[in-house]
């Protein structure tokens, strides 16, 4: 693995950051998906990742290919990983599956009840996990209640 990368990745966890908090910044430096990112925040080869689930699961063998495959999806030549290799995966890098999927589309924006959008006054509400304009991640959020003229929170 790049010697570059190898140091990136150790500085980040030796100043606390979680994997999934590596795995964003190697996302975004190196341009890899989240599925990448996140094995390369740990910094395993494919070949490393695969015997780290072999053995983890013995009975489900996986091969590096199984993990070049996953890590190519959407691509003609990848294959999409189902939930329960997700789970495993998210399992076995210590992560959320959702941190795994970090970079597919959401689509919360065609709900018209959206929260998230800016109200009448000017206020921006944000979802639990959703981060403001300051870069603070909101870990949780009150609901108004609909007044006269002034949309639900």
């Amino acid at each position: 693995m790049n010697p570059e990368l190898l140091g990136l990745v150790e500085e980040l966890r030796d100043s606390g950051n979680a994997w999934w908090q590596i795995a964003d910044v190697v996302r975004q430096r190196y341009r890899v998906n989240a599925l990448v990112a996140m094995r390369l925040a740990r910094g395993w080869s494919q070949r490393d990742a695969a015997d780290a689930w072999c053995a983890r699961w013995p009975d489900e063998l996986k091969t590096f290919k199984n993990f070049s495959y996953w890590e190519l999806f959407p691509s003609p030549t990848g294959y999409a990983p189902s939930l329960a290799v997700l789970v495993r995966l998210a399992e076995l890098y210590e992560c959320s599956v959702l941190d795994l999927l970090a970079d597919w589309p959401s689509f919360r924006h065609c709900d018209r009840i959206h929260v998230g959008d800016r109200l009448d006054d000017g206020v921006v509400q944000l979802a639990l996990g959703q981060q403001c304009p300051h870069g603070c991640t909101v870990l949780s959020y009150a609901v108004q209640p609909r007044t006269e003229g002034h949309p639900a929170g």
